[in-house]
């Protein structure tokens, strides 16, 4: 149902293009772990069966690759607790890539989430803010 409401949002705008799939680390099956929740609360781990009910993970580089760009100005994350294994495992160096992020941390559902991301390489070229939820990683500037 979400990815039918982003199509169905997104038609007039033929340069977003809406994938089925999650950010994760590195590329992967997943499987939504609690289908029962209310959709925009899901949370998805690794598995190595295929169904109709897995989705693919895409690393950041991959979806900078997909869309033609080598950067990305403003890169929102709200995945539901993915925090941690995106920002402690795989390579980081996508971070280098962004000039913004806006991070809802999840430490209230999976302890840990602010920890993984501000212990993670590449983010000491940020300040840090935070706007309501949010907290909000912004490159700093050189000189």
């Amino acid at each position: 149902r979400n990815l039918a409401l982003l199509r169905s949002n997104c038609a007039s705008y033929p340069k977003i293009i809406p994938l089925a799939g999650a950010i994760w680390p590195t590329s992967a099956t997943l499987a939504i772990r609690n289908p029962d929740d209310p959709n925009i609360d899901f949370f998805v781990g690794e598995t190595t069966s295929q169904s109709e009910k897995t989705i693919r993970g895409y690393t950041i580089p991959e979806l900078l690759s997909l869309s033609g760009f080598d950067r990305i100005d403003l890169l929102k994350l709200d995945i539901e607790g993915a925090e941690i294994p995106l920002f402690t495992k795989g390579d980081l160096s996508w971070i280098s890539s962004v000039d913004t992020m806006l991070i809802e941390l999840h430490d209230r559902l999976w302890p840990g989430c602010e920890a993984a991301v501000f212990g993670a390489q590449g983010l000491e070229n940020f300040t840090v803010s935070t706007c309501g939820e949010y907290h909000v990683f912004s490159r700093r500037k050189p000189g």
